[in-house]
């Protein structure tokens, strides 16, 4: 064991630092067998011999490894090669259900969480309905959560669609965990909705439209985070163009007809629109742009444009919030404001382990920019 790790050899040219380094050519003698399932390493004062850097780098190596579950520390027992059977998860928990259709974002982003874990070797465990503990699904989630708890570690939690700590078992609450969600709460990660409103609105001026709507919804920016709504008053003062009280709608303050509901948010959408144009030919204000912030609810608005629009002519241009890789069917064109769900599960793993592995504190939320795919129909 100790021949193979005097095998290792630190590049001055590799850019990547030390502790990289060695975290990547251990695993490599882990991955390949060379380091057998329940091998001892030697103490970390013997490592810094056998390395040639100091302990600092050495320990840092041996958090990464721990952290990817490829070694476990045991009191007096010290370190050891983790067994397959053992590897700790990465728990990938989610508030929604994952089996409804309109749900398909959150389906996406913890698909590509799944696989982002898979390819960095990593042991992903995803369980839905956690927002909706007291349904039969959210128990059987939960109940799968306790069940692995019992029998395997878990490294930190990845967390999405509203779901916080306080819905977890206290046991979890005390393990490293990164949020996606809303920008209204103190998430890790979140869509940069005002950049979408700014390059929205930028996106329509450049077409030549000069009265331009935005559809949004409260529940996405409380007070804290209201910089979509600032950033699309300015945005068109920048381009200059006048702001409407009518062009800015509170979805969530609107009331569908049957038979909408939450399970028919696109229906919900086309009844609510509706409601929109009525209020619009009374106050005889006809967009020709219009800037949506939910691609589901964006079927049922250009639904409802198509069949009750009150101005003459051409259909508004037409820009909508959206994921790459999810294709909604409009019924006119649609620009798209795409962001990448990659990059979500990208950031939010990167996160994670700067959290296990050197501790880190973030002082606040990344956003994540998406950019504009002209008229998708």
């Amino acid at each position: 064991m100790k021949d193979a790790l005097h095998s290792i050899r630190l590049n001055p040219e590799d850019a990547a630092p030390d502790h990289i380094q060695l975290s990547r050519q251990m695993e490599r003698l882990i991955r390949t067998g060379v380091l057998k399932e329940g091998t001892r390493l030697p103490a970390t004062t013997e490592l810094v011999s056998i390395f040639g850097v100091n302990v600092a780098r050495v320990q840092r190596a041996m958090k990464i490894l721990v952290a990817n579950g490829l070694l476990q520390r045991f009191p007096k027992r010290g370190t050891m090669v983790t067994s397959r059977d053992l590897q700790p998860a990465i728990g990938v928990l989610v508030g929604a259900d994952l089996l409804p259709e309109a749900n398909q974002f959150d389906r996406m982003l913890a698909s590509t969480l799944k696989d982002t874990l898979l390819d960095r070797n990593l042991n992903p465990q995803i369980c839905d309905g956690l927002a909706y503990p007291d349904t039969p699904h959210g128990k059987r989630s939960l109940e799968a959560i306790e069940y692995n708890m019992r029998h395997r570690a878990y490294t930190g939690f990845l967390m999405t669609s509203g779901l916080e700590p306080t819905y977890l078992p206290e046991a979890l609450q005390e393990y490293p965990y990164v949020m996606f969600g809303a920008p209204r709460k103190a998430n890790d990660v979140h869509i940069d909705y005002h950049d979408f409103v700014v390059s929205s609105v930028n996106w329509l001026a450049a077409r030549g439209c000069r009265k331009i709507a935005y559809f949004y919804d409260a529940h996405l920016g409380g007070t804290r985070y209201r910089q979509h709504i600032t950033g699309f008053s300015e945005a068109l003062e920048a381009n200059g163009l006048e702001y409407h009280s009518e062009a800015v709608i509170d979805v969530g303050t609107l009331k569908g007809s049957p038979p909408a509901g939450p399970d028919a948010p696109d229906r919900c959408a086309y009844y609510q629109t509706l409601e929109v144009l009525r209020s619009w030919r009374k106050q005889r204000f006809v967009p020709d742009g219009v800037i949506i912030i939910d691609d589901i609810y964006a079927r049922g608005l250009a639904a409802a444009l198509r069949s009750q629009w009150p101005g003459d002519g051409n259909l508004p241009h037409a820009v909508v919030q959206s994921t790459e890789g999810l294709e909604h069917f409009y019924s006119m064109p649609m620009a798209r404001y795409v962001c990448s769900p990659r990059r979500m599960a990208e950031t939010m793993i990167d996160r994670l382990f700067a959290k296990v592995v050197d501790k880190t504190k973030f002082s606040g939320s990344e956003a994540i920019k998406g950019h504009i795919i002209s008229d998708f129909q």
